[in-house]
């Protein structure tokens, strides 16, 4: 099996999201995001984020989806926020094919690194990250504060 990876097009849109709402079910979480979203945002103006695609041929085995991130103690980095291979395709190096293909984005532009989260049950894709030298930070926790509480925020 030749794993191929490319950068996502504006064409590809509709892929990535279908890609995406796969992932939201292996995860088991809710999504929001819309196709025009996704077109909005990543191909209009200044790009809020790139994806990048593996194939099998002409068949779409994952996707990685990064953006760009700053810290005021390394500087430049790249968030890998998702990277999603089908199942079919798990085991046959589409993994390893992105995020190699992430991590010579990184390189290219001088980055300190790639910084990811995992969820706690997803011992696999830990195991994986483990393997390509992901070191978990214990010194830090990963908080959100959501929409709903923004309204909220704001007006404290």
């Amino acid at each position: 099996m030749e794993i191929r990876v490319r950068e996502a097009t504006a064409g590809d849109v509709p892929l990535l999201k279908e890609l995406i709402d796969e992932m939201s079910v292996f995860e088991r979480l809710p999504i929001s995001i819309t196709e025009d979203a996704l077109l909005r945002d990543g191909f209009h103006g200044v790009p809020k984020y790139r994806a990048l695609l593996a194939f099998n041929k002409k068949e779409p085995a994952g996707y990685a989806f990064v953006y760009d991130c700053y810290s005021s103690f390394d500087g430049k980095g790249v968030y890998l926020e998702d990277l999603y291979v089908r199942p079919a395709f798990r085991g046959k190096n589409a993994a390893i094919a992105l995020l190699r293909a992430v991590a010579r984005t990184a390189l290219e532009n001088d980055c300190f690194g790639i910084v990811l989260n995992i969820l706690r049950w997803n011992t696999p894709s830990y195991k994986f990250f483990a393997r390509a030298g992901a070191a978990i930070l214990d010194d830090r926790q990963v908080l959100r504060i959501s929409r709903d509480r923004l309204d909220l925020l704001t007006r404290s």
